[in-house]
């Protein structure tokens, strides 16, 4: 299926070729090729405050305009901002928008949704961090013969990456390698 040409204008695709060129190693390495992405159209806008905020396109005279601040928007673009972003503020002005109750009472609902999603995902990340810490602690402990303080493995893994605890491991045995000599480099030089 052929991607129609999307409008864009000329600072974004300015902005887009810059970017390609700097990925285009990184394409090279996952198989893509240039053609393969979608085509864009050079499109100047007439002036600065006719260009949408969404979409960064100009927008004609007869478009929305924002009634807090007069300034043109597309009215699918507003559509999309607010189900996207579940901000019911002017993208420009950041002032609240006067929404219809229905649509109100709808996005409050997903806004409460998607914080008991993030709550759940951060309740999830924080527990796994928190086994994967005991396991390092035990571990490290045992075969370093040291007397471990579990303040310094949860320092160190409320940073770090979440992989799999023999290469977390591997990592904290480094840094605390490197964590030991540094104060050990101190403590002489004092």
């Amino acid at each position: 299926m052929r991607q129609l040409p999307m409008p864009i204008p000329k600072a974004a695709s300015v902005l887009l070729a810059k970017t390609m060129r700097a990925l285009k190693p990184g394409l090279k390495s996952l198989g893509l090729r240039k053609q393969e992405l979608p085509q864009t159209l050079h499109v100047e806008p007439a002036e600065s405050t006719t260009t949408c905020a969404v979409c960064l396109s100009g927008c004609d005279d007869h478009e929305t305009r924002m009634q807090c601040c007069d300034a043109p928007i597309h009215a699918q673009c507003m559509k999309e901002w607010i189900d996207t972003s579940l901000d019911a503020r002017c993208p420009y002005c950041r002032q609240e928008i006067a929404l219809p109750e229905d649509v109100t009472a709808s996005l409050t609902v997903r806004r409460k949704a998607q914080k008991e999603l993030d709550d759940a995902e951060a309740s999830r990340s924080l527990r796994l961090r928190q086994e994967s810490a005991q396991q390092i602690f035990d571990v490290f402990s045992v075969t370093h013969r040291v007397h471990l303080d579990q303040d310094v493995v949860w320092s160190w893994i409320v940073t770090a990456q979440l992989k799999p605890i023999p290469r977390m491991l591997q990592d904290f045995e480094k840094w605390y390698m490197e964590r030991a000599e540094d104060e050990a480099a101190m403590a002489s030089a004092a």
